[in-house]
């Protein structure tokens, strides 16, 4: 009767790590920046994400979905030539309309470390997934901003004209 009773117990334990083991996971948790920027049409704006990505050194390529309104990058990777200093990171943009001619922007940037013993060799790269990056991901969202919102000025408009 005890034994019954302890392997019962042993099952129902496995059963309550088994629906719990998100709490072990070792997955981090996705950090999207968002904002709001304005463009005439989405067709633009997808246009611009896409510069805004390269020129952050993002390669775009076939991870564009205009049907899901999301521009997905491949890999940028920076060697280093200590253990777990070299990192890769791989942006993604998702966008919506909100209002008029506004659109929400969400960006990620997921990092991973490499932890091999030779880091600048590309054939023993050990990848170990990483924390988002923020940083990354405000660059690209900054990008944004300034090719897509024209509405600003420098000083007060009294300067005196160039006279070249």
């Amino acid at each position: 009767m005890m034994n019954r009773f302890l392997s019962l117990m042993l099952v129902l334990a496995c059963l309550g790590l088994g629906t719990s083991c998100h709490l072990f996971s070792s997955a981090p948790r996705p950090q999207w920046t968002t904002g709001e920027v304005p463009s005439v049409n989405e067709q633009v704006l997808r246009e611009v994400v896409m510069v805004s990505l390269q020129r952050c050194g993002f390669p775009v390529g076939s991870g564009v979905d205009p049907g899901a309104r999301r521009v997905a990058t491949g890999w940028r990777e920076s060697a280093h030539a200590f253990k777990g200093k070299g990192w890769r990171e791989k942006a993604t943009v998702e966008y919506r309309p909100v209002e008029g001619a506004k659109y929400e922007v969400r960006i990620r940037v997921e990092r991973e470390t490499n932890e091999s013993l030779r880091p600048l060799d590309p054939a023993y790269a050990k990848w170990k997934v990483s924390d988002d990056h923020p940083p990354s991901a405000e660059k690209v969202m900054q990008y944004l901003r300034s090719m897509l919102d024209g509405d600003f000025e420098v000083g007060d408009g009294a300067g005196k004209p160039f006279a070249g």
